[in-house]
This record gives C-alpha cells, structure tokens and sequence, in this order.
C-alpha cells in the first residue's frame, strides 16, 4: 500500500510560494521509505488523477 511507503509530502513549485504568479498545477514532492518501489505505485496514482513525472522532470 503506497500510504506505508510515504514518509512525508513536500508541496514544491510555484503554487507553494505565496504570491507568485503560477501555473494552475500543484507540484508535489513525497518522501518515501524504499525509492526502489516507487514505479510500482503508478498504475494507483494515474487512477486517483495524479500524474508521474519521475525524478528528473
């Protein structure tokens, strides 16, 4: 299950700094226990709305 996977939830980009101009798109960082597993977790996360950029976008 991803959520035992997740250490923490860092809101990153433009949308988190206060008064900047951005870009409608909330940029989301999580802090995971095994990075190795990550992947496994797209299927889920296409299917709840969320997007995988992976790490280097």
């Amino acid at each position: 299950m991803l959520y035992l996977e997740i250490i923490d939830i860092y809101h990153i980009g433009s949308t988190s700094v206060p008064g900047l101009r951005a870009k409608p798109i909330i940029d989301m960082m999580p802090v995971v226990k095994d990075f190795n597993l990550v992947d496994t977790f797209n299927l889920e996360m296409r299917k709840i709305g969320n997007a995988a950029k992976g790490e280097n976008v």
